[in-house]
């Protein structure tokens, strides 16, 4: 499944690379590192911890139809997460614990119909992306005790079938300085 994911990822990228061959073409990446987080409220006895994780980025863009004051701008991307989930909950002689590690790939789709020149360099887009999880990896463990009866360990595959959503929609804000090195090369920071 995953080799499939990559190979049309690609696919999708040359294809691209034909149809859009006068336009601007962009390749851009990063690395960093996320947190997952919850809304905290009146929780009780419940009480969570996450541990940060690695972020990489990779994909392409092109800067598509120039419409009277913008233009449309395209990406297509790779993404993947990891990070580490600690959540724990009991009272009166009995309670659960969960204690994860995972990995979530996506590869998505970005459409920017708000494409704004600030200054002489900066750039400020507004858009809208779509995700497809192309790959999701969980390891751990679900506990449960009380005082009545011994505890149980259960491996979290075991008791959990999916953990994230299979399809993401949401806004994307972009913001760019340009240094142009000639005609034909930009450095985007």
């Amino acid at each position: 499944m995953k080799n499939k994911i990559v190979l049309i990822f690609f696919l999708i990228l040359f294809s691209e690379g034909i149809i859009f061959s006068q336009q601007k073409l962009e390749i851009f990446g990063g690395a960093g590192f996320n947190h997952f987080y919850d809304f905290p409220g009146n929780r009780g006895h419940f009480n969570s911890s996450y541990q940060p994780g690695n972020y990489f980025l990779g994909g392409i863009g092109f800067e598509f139809v120039e419409i009277d004051w913008t233009k449309m701008k395209f990406t297509i991307s790779f993404e993947k997460y990891t990070g580490e989930i600690i959540a724990r909950e009991g009272m009166l002689g009995s309670g659960y614990s969960v204690d994860a590690k995972t990995k979530k790939s996506l590869v998505s789709l970005s459409v920017f119909p708000v494409y704004l020149k600030l200054l002489n360099n900066f750039d400020l887009n507004i858009g809208a992306t779509f995700s497809v999880l192309a790959d999701e990896n969980f390891s751990g463990t679900f506990d449960t005790w009380s005082a009545s009866s011994s505890g149980t360990s259960v491996d979290i595959n075991e008791k959990y079938q999916t953990y994230n959503s299979k399809f993401l929609f949401g806004l994307k804000f972009r913001i760019a300085y340009n240094i142009n090195l000639n005609e034909r090369f930009t450095i985007v920071p």
